[in-house]
């Protein structure tokens, strides 16, 4: 049996004070509340090498998602903001956990993969994407006695993780901040890597001089009251 999860890697849950934490079968104590390390997945990116493993080294008979089983032990689940639905959260605030649609969406790309053992048909251009909606580096206002989280597997960088689904060969562009890239993207599963800066984040997807997908995700902020390393995430379909 393998488990597949992202919890392990984002590591947000100890980057904020105590009563905003639901975590099953612990007290609050005090050093609960400690920035703890900061494990950085890379999104789309992350998730597939995630899969590749369980599909071509590690073969398992069966795989577990975690899921349901604990609000701060999964980033694949079909929810918008913990805040908006009773779940132990207390105090934390709207907007401090991000919706989860666009990772949990790609997922099914590779749970259809494994369970067939056949690489699914793409019949439809898509784009994914995931982030965090501020620097590593920023130091939060509200909470001066921590510094920013350590890092946990090496630099991690600021910046925006994009998975596309194609039918054939695009182009995606980026507006990041106000600085756009362009960037060749193949047919099947693709994953860019783009350095994000504070402002709005655009994406779209252009073939043959037609636009295929447009998509805005949130805003990257430039300063924060509190710590938040949990990353946003969406997705958009061409036709939908």
């Amino acid at each position: 049996m393998t488990t597949v999860s992202f919890h392990y890697w984002w590591g947000s849950n100890r980057s904020v004070p105590t009563s905003w934490l639901w975590m099953p079968g612990r007290p609050l104590k005090p050093e609960f509340a400690k920035n703890g390390t900061y494990y950085e997945h890379g999104g789309g990116k992350g998730l597939e090498l995630q899969w590749r493993s369980v599909m071509e080294v590690q073969k398992p008979e069966w795989v577990m998602l975690l899921t349901w089983n604990d609000y701060n032990e999964s980033y694949i689940e079909p929810v918008d903001d913990y805040k908006n639905y009773p779940n132990g959260t207390s105090d934390a605030p709207r907007g401090w956990y991000k919706p989860m649609a666009g990772l949990g969406e790609l997922n099914r790309y590779f749970i259809q993969h494994y369970k067939t053992g056949v690489q699914p048909e793409i019949t439809a251009d898509s784009l994914f994407w995931c982030y965090r909606t501020s620097s590593q580096k920023l130091a939060a206002s509200a909470d001066p006695d921590r510094p920013p989280v350590k890092i946990g597997n090496g630099p991690v960088g600021d910046d925006l993780y994009l998975t596309t689904a194609l039918t054939a060969p695009a182009e995606l562009r980026v507006n990041s901040g106000g600085r756009e890239t362009r960037h060749s993207v193949p047919a099947g599963i693709g994953q860019t890597v783009v350095p994000f800066q504070p402002g709005r984040q655009q994406f779209s997807l252009w073939r043959d001089g037609k636009k295929l997908v447009e998509a805005e995700g949130e805003p990257v902020v430039d300063a924060i009251e509190f710590y938040c390393y949990w990353p946003t995430t969406g997705y958009a379909t061409a036709g939908r």
